[in-house]
């Protein structure tokens, strides 16, 4: 996002973008069956609303570490299966050890 669009107004562009027909639809072709694209869409918006340094990352990272989230079915935020951390303004994808676990079990 850029540095001069306010923060609430960059907030309601990304929440329009997950919540959109055409990237639900991409979520949903990734995720697993045990999660639905809107519960990651609300999820990932309650993790950049609790990390909002998340809104200056570039659009492109910031999607791209939420589609990790669906290929893997892990859920970022305070369970610990996986966060989006900002780094500069590329948001990175880093799993977690709960999520590492969940992973392990389900390949079993």
């Amino acid at each position: 996002m850029s540095e001069l669009v306010p923060k609430s107004t960059a907030m309601e562009n990304v929440a329009t973008l997950l919540n959109s027909k055409a990237m639900i639809a991409q979520l949903r072709m990734a995720l697993p069956r045990h999660v639905t694209p809107e519960r990651l869409a609300r999820i990932t918006l309650t993790q950049i609303r609790q990390t909002p340094k998340l809104l200056d990352c570039t659009r492109e990272s910031l999607l791209g570490a939420i589609m990790q989230c669906a290929q893997l079915g892990l859920e970022p935020g305070t369970l610990g299966q996986a966060w989006i951390i900002p780094y500069g303004r590329e948001a990175t994808f880093v799993p977690g050890y709960r999520g590492l676990c969940q992973l392990a079990w389900r390949s079993s």
